[in-house]
């Protein structure tokens, strides 16, 4: 690929905001806006290098179950905010899933537990900053009953998803039980992995 190519392409993904979503196509959809946007505003040569970059040629979809991370840690609605930070940490999470007896509940993420230690509703000193982490659970701040796939979802319609209610991170389920977690990271992962420049 040309380097003009290449700029080209990658202005067009990031002005779209869409580069999760793009990279997923292992087939050319010729319905999707962003491919009929693609098709309207770009050159010959840089329609070419879409479907070089973004299609696979044993024309097969890519699913949730291809790029999502399995076996989640995962905490419970009782577990103090000092834990959820320290697993955060620990394995460098941003969101983690919520089991009440092995059942999806929720989702908890370092967004929550910054909107509890730095609500403008609740006015307290720093020095109670101990007491909230310790005291806070899990289940005051977390997203109950969240949005949710399953391991055959097309992995385009999982990142439309998480575009669309700029969520960093789906919880993955099968059959009532969840089996992974799909992030953006994981996608960023997958890109950087197949479309290396050799």
């Amino acid at each position: 690929m040309s380097s003009n190519d290449k700029t080209n392409v990658t202005h067009y993904l990031d002005s779209c905001h869409r580069v999760a979503t793009a990279v997923t196509f292992q087939t050319v959809d010729k319905d999707h806006p962003l491919y009929m946007t693609f098709a309207t505003t770009q050159t010959t040569a840089v329609q070419l290098q879409w479907n070089r970059l973004f299609i696979r040629q044993e024309d097969t979809m890519l699913t949730v179950n291809d790029l999502m991370t399995q076996v989640p840690n995962t905490v419970t609605p009782e577990t103090p905010l000092r834990n959820v930070i320290g697993l955060m940490k620990t394995g460098g999470y941003r969101q983690i899933p919520v089991l009440n007896k092995g059942k999806l509940v929720g989702m908890i993420t370092d967004r929550d537990i910054r909107l509890v230690m730095n609500s403008p509703m609740v006015l307290h000193e720093r020095a109670q900053d101990e007491d909230i982490l310790n005291e806070v659970i899990v289940e005051s701040c977390m997203t109950p009953n969240p949005i949710t796939v399953t391991p055959d979802t097309p992995a385009y319609r999982a990142a439309e998803i998480l575009s669309m209610y700029k969520f960093g991170a789906l919880p993955v389920v099968d059959e009532d039980t969840l089996v992974g977690i799909i992030t953006v990271t994981d996608y960023l992962r997958y890109f950087s992995t197949n479309y290396r420049e050799s």
